[in-house]
């Protein structure tokens, strides 16, 4: 007798649940034929004389920060600050952690044109701060020094002159130094 209760209880529940299904999808049918399917003319906006800037003529980022980096007006040491604040502000919005995978100077130039997780370039593949290799340069025309001093800490910074890295004539931010800007 129990287990005939137990059947008819069960069996009157699925009933109450498919009949809660088909009045749910019956509902939702009725829903869909009620609303309408077009959509509202777009009306476009007449043009205006403001320039329009569009991704071939958008300039990028880093273009803006280094518009007078290896120019006659400053000094090396401008240079190398202009540097350090693109890179500062690219590692800030690629949200990149662990420098230790910009390690060389090629590495941080393909970062800078791009290559990143967001495919975000802050300065064209042609700029003035890459030689024809397209490794950044200094005023000399040597290549920059990319050391990554660890995962949270990068230096940067111009061999000088006689282009030898690691000695007097160097400029730009060294971590042994304190971080101040060395000057030849």
């Amino acid at each position: 007798m129990a287990s005939r209760r137990i059947g008819v209880v069960v069996g009157l529940l699925l009933v109450l649940i498919g009949g809660a299904v088909f009045f749910a999808l019956r509902l939702s049918e009725e829903r869909e034929v009620s609303t309408p399917k077009s959509h509202p003319e777009v009306v476009s906006r007449p043009p205006t004389s403001e320039a329009v800037l569009t991704p071939a003529t958008q300039t990028l980022p880093g273009e803006d920060m280094l518009q007078t980096y290896l120019s006659e007006e400053q000094s090396a040491v401008q240079d190398m600050r202009q540097i350090q604040a693109l890179v500062t502000n690219a590692l800030f919005i690629v949200k990149r952690s662990d420098l230790r995978e910009y390690a060389t100077n090629e590495d941080l130039a393909d970062f800078l044109r791009g290559k990143n997780q967001y495919q975000q370039a802050m300065l064209p593949a042609g700029h003035h701060a890459f030689d024809e290799r397209g490794r950044l340069i200094d005023r000399w025309g040597n290549p920059l020094v990319v050391h990554p001093f660890s995962s949270k800490h990068i230096e940067i910074f111009a061999a000088g002159p006689d282009g030898v890295p690691w000695n007097e004539d160097d400029v730009g931010r060294r971590p042994q130094q304190g971080y101040d800007f060395l000057k030849p």
